[in-house]
């Protein structure tokens, strides 16, 4: 039976997630640098997805002590990729709550569904995730149309 490379390389990425909550365990310190965030914010939308879905099926099935610092990766994450984007007053934005306007019955998004942005395409896409990953850690890829920013987001 052969290995699948796509997951050895997502439980790559995991171990390698780990370890960096790991190290903020032991030293106490969730602080990321600047610099390594800044680092895995300048990835393209594939890697972003990718290591937010990474990060959130660590944080979502967690058990262990790194699964809290996990979860601060996670906000910081979300954090650097709002700094990094270029953006006008009205933009939406990487930590910004949407709600669904449009139900999507194949997604099991009902209409009214708070969700927050990960990412926003060039191709009038934006990818949401939901608030909590205690909830799920799904990342749905919607149309800008289907989705409306809410008044109280400040991330």
């Amino acid at each position: 039976m052969k290995n699948d490379p796509a997951l050895e390389y997502e439980g790559a990425i995991d171990t390698l997630l780990i370890a960096l909550a790991t190290q903020a365990a032991e030293t106490n310190d969730a602080r990321f640098s600047e610099g390594a965030l800044q680092c895995l914010a300048d990835q393209g939308r594939a890697g972003i997805r990718l290591l937010l879905g990474c990060l959130g099926h660590l944080v979502h099935y967690g058990t262990g002590a790194e699964t809290e610092w996990l979860r601060v990766l996670f906000e910081q994450f979300i954090a650097a990729l709002r700094r990094a984007k270029d953006h006008g007053a009205d933009e939406l934005l990487p930590g910004d709550l949407v709600e669904i306007v449009v139900a999507r019955p194949q997604d099991h998004l009902m209409a009214g569904t708070i969700m927050r942005v990960y990412c926003v395409g060039e191709d009038g896409t934006a990818d949401l995730g939901f608030e909590s990953l205690v909830d799920d850690y799904v990342i749905f890829t919607v149309e800008l149309a289907e989705i409306r920013r809410r008044i109280d987001s400040e991330a």
